[in-house]
């Protein structure tokens, strides 16, 4: 199947700007969930931005692309966006449903969960060692793989590091 809509050029602005915000609305989510956002967790959101391009496919590296040259403008109107993150990344998720082909919305989704996992896993855990993904951090994974409407879990976060071998 193709694209029903090719590029994020042919959206409306509100819609463009939706399917920007998703990675915000995903950090804000997972970052916030147990009550304090770490300055690691904003690192890795600035790193995954970067790493992540390829992996949710050329969509998903076109909203990357769209959320990097925003800059502060993007950011403040993120701000001033009065959606949760659970409503915007349910909207993000409609709009790809009915925009794309299933492939390409699957993956941008899939793009976006994995953003979440990597800011999650960024923080936490003892030394660097042990588990870093929080009890309610892990919650708002599961929350975002709802509202994104992801059939299965998806494969680990971009990036990740497969040490410790071990579960402590």
């Amino acid at each position: 199947m193709t694209e029903r809509t090719p590029g994020l050029a042919n959206l409306s602005p509100p819609d463009r700007q939706t399917l920007t915000f998703g990675p915000l609305w995903m950090f804000s989510l997972i970052a916030g969930s147990d009550g304090a956002i770490d300055e690691r967790e904003v690192e890795e959101l600035a790193n995954v931005v970067e790493r992540a391009r390829p992996e949710g496919g050329p969509l998903f590296e076109a909203i990357l692309t769209e959320l990097t040259k925003g800059g502060s403008r993007l950011l403040a109107a993120y701000a001033a966006d009065e959606r949760d993150p659970d409503e915007g990344l349910r909207r993000v998720a409609a709009i790809l449903d009915l925009h794309w082909a299933p492939e390409v919305g699957d993956g941008v989704k899939a793009g976006l969960h994995a953003v979440g996992r990597a800011v999650a896993a960024a923080s936490g855990g003892f030394l660097g060692l042990g588990h870093r993904t929080s009890a309610p951090e892990n919650v708002a994974l599961a929350e975002a793989a709802r509202c994104l409407g992801l059939k299965s879990e998806p494969d680990p976060p971009l990036g990740a590091s497969t040490w410790p071998p071990f579960a402590p």
